[in-house]
Protein backbone atom coordinates (compact mmCIF):
# COMPACT_ATOMS: atom_id res chain seq x y z
CA UNK A 1 0.00 0.00 0.00
CA UNK A 2 1.09 3.88 -0.24
CA UNK A 3 0.77 7.47 0.88
CA UNK A 4 -0.50 9.85 -1.84
CA UNK A 5 1.33 13.43 -0.69
CA UNK A 6 -0.26 16.55 -2.85
CA UNK A 7 2.60 19.68 -1.77
CA UNK A 8 2.23 23.02 -1.91
CA UNK A 9 5.50 24.46 -2.69
CA UNK A 10 6.30 28.23 -2.20
CA UNK A 11 10.60 29.64 -2.90
CA UNK A 12 12.54 32.24 -3.83
CA UNK A 13 10.60 32.30 -7.30
CA UNK A 14 7.62 34.06 -5.68
CA UNK A 15 5.15 30.94 -5.87
CA UNK A 16 1.62 31.93 -5.24
CA UNK A 17 -0.42 28.61 -4.62
CA UNK A 18 2.35 26.37 -5.13
CA UNK A 19 2.96 23.49 -6.42
CA UNK A 20 0.87 20.19 -5.83
CA UNK A 21 2.06 17.10 -5.99
CA UNK A 22 0.35 13.30 -5.58
CA UNK A 23 2.81 10.87 -4.09
CA UNK A 24 2.73 7.17 -2.43
CA UNK A 25 5.32 6.60 0.21
CA UNK A 26 5.82 3.38 2.40
CA UNK A 27 4.60 2.83 5.72
CA UNK A 28 1.36 3.87 7.56
CA UNK A 29 0.91 5.36 10.98
CA UNK A 30 3.30 8.11 10.98
CA UNK A 31 1.88 11.27 12.91
CA UNK A 32 -1.58 13.34 10.98
CA UNK A 33 0.31 16.31 10.97
CA UNK A 34 4.00 16.88 11.60
CA UNK A 35 6.46 19.24 9.83
CA UNK A 36 9.96 18.39 8.32
CA UNK A 37 12.84 21.10 8.50
CA UNK A 38 16.69 20.80 8.09
CA UNK A 39 19.59 22.28 6.05
CA UNK A 40 19.75 20.26 2.81
CA UNK A 41 23.18 19.08 1.17
CA UNK A 42 24.52 17.84 -2.04
CA UNK A 43 26.86 15.24 -0.02
CA UNK A 44 25.74 14.14 3.27
CA UNK A 45 29.04 11.97 3.04
CA UNK A 46 27.59 8.46 1.67
CA UNK A 47 27.49 10.21 -1.76
CA UNK A 48 24.02 11.18 -1.52
CA UNK A 49 21.90 14.56 -1.12
CA UNK A 50 20.36 14.60 2.13
CA UNK A 51 19.97 16.39 5.91
CA UNK A 52 23.56 18.01 7.42
CA UNK A 53 23.57 16.76 10.56
CA UNK A 54 21.78 18.98 13.18
CA UNK A 55 23.96 21.85 14.54
CA UNK A 56 26.00 22.42 11.64
CA UNK A 57 24.79 25.54 9.75
CA UNK A 58 25.84 24.30 6.19
CA UNK A 59 23.78 23.20 3.34
CA UNK A 60 20.08 24.92 2.24
CA UNK A 61 17.13 25.62 4.64
CA UNK A 62 14.10 23.06 3.56
CA UNK A 63 11.05 22.86 5.30
CA UNK A 64 7.99 20.44 4.22
CA UNK A 65 4.46 20.26 6.42
CA UNK A 66 2.84 16.91 6.67
CA UNK A 67 -0.58 16.34 6.72
CA UNK A 68 -2.10 12.64 6.35
CA UNK A 69 -5.39 12.83 4.76
CA UNK A 70 -5.64 8.55 4.84
CA UNK A 71 -4.14 5.92 5.86
CA UNK A 72 -3.83 2.41 3.97
CA UNK A 73 -2.75 -1.04 5.81
CA UNK A 74 1.04 0.11 4.47
CA UNK A 75 0.94 3.73 4.13
CA UNK A 76 -0.85 7.17 4.09
CA UNK A 77 -2.19 9.35 1.48
CA UNK A 78 -0.82 12.91 2.55
CA UNK A 79 -0.60 16.69 1.55
CA UNK A 80 2.60 18.38 1.84
CA UNK A 81 2.94 22.09 1.97
CA UNK A 82 6.54 23.40 0.98
CA UNK A 83 8.18 26.65 2.30
CA UNK A 84 11.06 25.96 0.30
CA UNK A 85 11.64 24.21 -3.19
CA UNK A 86 15.03 22.03 -2.77
CA UNK A 87 15.90 19.49 -5.48
CA UNK A 88 14.39 16.22 -3.76
CA UNK A 89 13.17 18.01 -1.24
CA UNK A 90 10.36 15.59 -0.30
CA UNK A 91 11.61 12.66 -1.24
CA UNK A 92 14.69 13.26 1.36
CA UNK A 93 12.46 14.60 3.87
CA UNK A 94 9.89 11.91 3.73
CA UNK A 95 13.32 8.86 3.58
CA UNK A 96 14.69 10.47 6.25
CA UNK A 97 11.42 10.44 7.96
CA UNK A 98 11.39 6.31 7.79
CA UNK A 99 8.66 6.80 5.16
CA UNK A 100 10.09 7.21 1.35
CA UNK A 101 8.36 7.48 -1.86
CA UNK A 102 7.12 3.88 -3.02
CA UNK A 103 9.51 3.40 -6.07
CA UNK A 104 12.51 5.28 -4.48
CA UNK A 105 15.51 3.81 -5.65
CA UNK A 106 17.81 6.10 -4.42
CA UNK A 107 16.96 7.29 -0.59
CA UNK A 108 16.01 3.96 0.69
CA UNK A 109 19.57 3.30 1.94
CA UNK A 110 18.66 3.75 5.52
CA UNK A 111 15.16 2.45 5.56
CA UNK A 112 16.59 -0.72 4.47
CA UNK A 113 19.19 -0.42 7.14
CA UNK A 114 16.46 -0.04 9.37
CA UNK A 115 14.82 -3.68 8.45
CA UNK A 116 12.32 -1.44 5.75
CA UNK A 117 11.30 -3.32 2.26
CA UNK A 118 10.12 -1.04 0.26
CA UNK A 119 6.83 -1.77 -1.82
CA UNK A 120 8.15 -2.64 -5.64
CA UNK A 121 6.80 0.30 -8.31
CA UNK A 122 8.22 0.58 -11.81
CA UNK A 123 8.29 4.12 -11.11
CA UNK A 124 8.33 6.97 -8.41
CA UNK A 125 5.15 7.51 -6.92
CA UNK A 126 5.25 11.16 -7.15
CA UNK A 127 3.24 13.90 -9.99
CA UNK A 128 3.00 17.55 -10.02
CA UNK A 129 -0.64 18.24 -10.05
CA UNK A 130 -0.66 21.49 -10.47
CA UNK A 131 1.96 25.15 -9.97
CA UNK A 132 0.66 28.25 -9.32
CA UNK A 133 3.27 31.38 -9.36
CA UNK A 134 2.99 34.91 -10.28
CA UNK A 135 4.27 35.67 -13.72
CA UNK A 136 7.52 37.68 -13.29
CA UNK A 137 7.10 39.77 -15.93
CA UNK A 138 3.47 40.44 -16.66
CA UNK A 139 2.88 40.00 -12.40
CA UNK A 140 -0.49 38.17 -13.07
CA UNK A 141 -1.24 35.11 -11.36
CA UNK A 142 -0.54 32.06 -13.73
CA UNK A 143 -1.72 28.46 -12.60
CA UNK A 144 -0.68 24.81 -14.43
CA UNK A 145 -2.51 21.60 -13.46
CA UNK A 146 -1.71 18.43 -14.79
CA UNK A 147 -3.87 15.38 -14.24
CA UNK A 148 -2.54 12.30 -12.99
CA UNK A 149 -1.46 9.72 -16.12
CA UNK A 150 -3.46 6.72 -16.57
CA UNK A 151 -0.15 4.59 -15.41
CA UNK A 152 -0.06 6.36 -12.38
CA UNK A 153 -3.82 5.84 -11.96
CA UNK A 154 -2.99 2.22 -12.53
CA UNK A 155 -0.55 1.81 -9.79
CA UNK A 156 -2.10 3.60 -6.85
CA UNK A 157 -5.31 0.70 -7.43
CA UNK A 158 -2.56 -1.44 -6.94
CA UNK A 159 -1.11 0.01 -4.39
CA UNK A 160 -3.99 0.45 -2.21
CA UNK A 161 -5.69 -2.40 -3.05
CA UNK A 162 -2.51 -4.46 -1.73
CA UNK A 163 -1.29 -5.88 -4.43
CA UNK A 164 2.04 -5.64 -6.35
CA UNK A 165 2.55 -2.59 -8.20
CA UNK A 166 5.43 -4.35 -10.30
CA UNK A 167 3.10 -6.14 -11.81
CA UNK A 168 1.14 -3.56 -14.05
Amino acid sequence: MAERVALYLQDAHDLRDGLEYVQYAEKAGFEAVWQAESRLVRDRGDGLRGSAPRGRKDGRLAVSHVRVLKRFPLASLCEVRLETGRTHQIRIHLAESGHPLVGERVYIRDFHSAGGRTIPSPRLMLHAASLAFDHPAEKRPVSIESRRTPEFLALVDVIVSGGNSSEV
